[in-house]
């Protein structure tokens, strides 16, 4: 048998006012926790952080605009996440990638892909049924093994 009253007392008003966020927004029966955050992990985040408490409460609160709510949801995820990276969200090389319409294997310098000095991909559709002619073969046998 479980103290409620007990329990409400140890965590404080603001966290109990709070606790519907916190079961929505770390998981529930209708949504899916966010990889790697647990209930305990956000509660315990909940119970120091008085800004992520002021972000919780806009959930709550019958007043909040839609704005302020999208705002206070992307505070809860940034807190969640606080890792910041100099890493590009991408390689270079997948931002220059280019595919073609050809219809044909490519041979001429109608492909885009061609007149940008980039093998053909799989992203590029038919020239790769007929058999195109601007692709790269990987030959297995000379990569390294680590066996």
């Amino acid at each position: 048998m479980y103290d409620i009253l007990g329990i409400k007392t140890l965590l404080g008003s603001s966290i109990c006012i709070n606790i519907l966020f916190l079961h929505a927004f770390t998981g529930s029966d209708t949504t899916s926790r966010i990889f790697g955050i647990g209930k305990a992990t956000t509660l315990e985040k909940l119970m120091k952080d008085k800004q992520l408490q002021a972000a919780a409460n806009i959930f709550s609160s019958d007043g909040s605009q839609q704005i302020d709510i999208k705002s206070a949801g992307q505070k809860v995820m940034s807190s969640n996440y606080p890792t910041v990276s100099d890493m590009p969200p991408v390689q270079e090389w997948l931002l220059k990638m280019i595919d073609c319409s050809c219809k044909t294997k490519c041979v001429t310098m109608c492909s885009g892909c061609k007149q940008n000095g980039l093998p053909c991909s799989a992203s590029c559709g038919v020239c790769q049924i007929s058999g195109c002619d601007n692709i790269v073969v990987i030959d297995n046998n000379d990569c390294d093994s680590d066996a």
